[in-house]
């Protein structure tokens, strides 16, 4: 396994409706950030982080479509730097969250009745919308179109060890 590894998972609100742009070339975009609420202190005190995210091309027209400002959103992506010059000749650093997939948090219903973020449960594991290549067509099963439903993926990531015994005197690596 590489030590290299590079992924995010947030769970927020969006601060403002997100814009889908074009690029020169022709690329879609869409800049936002999200609002991803910290544990309460001790003292009950609520703090709030701010991420800036990107998505590109479908990602980006996914998001742009069915998510607005408020609207719970479930991201993985990855953390990138980045550094340009500007128009005065200095030179600007950001560090920004690139989405790789965007999902939804709760269904419909439940962001009517229920203003704060509650994970949709279907079967005992969250369920997870994800998109697909169709942003075309009808659905009679009353599911977004465009939107694929998918079991979560299996953790392959993590090596198997044999479990130790109360009698093992060394660790297995």
């Amino acid at each position: 396994m590489s030590l290299c590894f590079n992924q995010i998972i947030l769970s927020g609100r969006c601060t403002a409706r997100p814009e889908l742009k074009t690029t020169t070339t022709g690329k879609t975009f869409t800049s936002f950030s999200i609002a991803v609420d910290r544990p309460k202190t001790r003292e009950g005190n609520k703090e709030t982080d701010f991420f800036n995210l990107s998505a590109w091309e479908r990602t980006a027209e996914f998001i742009t479509r069915y998510f607005d400002k408020g609207s719970p959103i479930f991201i993985v992506g990855r953390v990138q730097n980045r550094s340009w010059t500007d128009e005065q000749g200095q030179k600007r650093f950001v560090t920004e969250i690139i989405v790789n997939q965007a999902d939804f948090v709760e269904s419909k219903g439940q962001a009517q009745d229920n203003p704060p973020s509650t994970p949709y449960y279907q079967g005992g594991q969250p369920a997870r919308q994800t998109q697909t290549q169709n942003y075309g067509g009808s659905s009679s099963s009353g599911l977004i179109p465009g939107v694929g439903y998918d079991k979560p993926a299996q953790q392959t990531m993590a090596p198997s060890f044999p479990p130790l015994q109360e009698d093992d005197e060394e660790l297995p690596f």
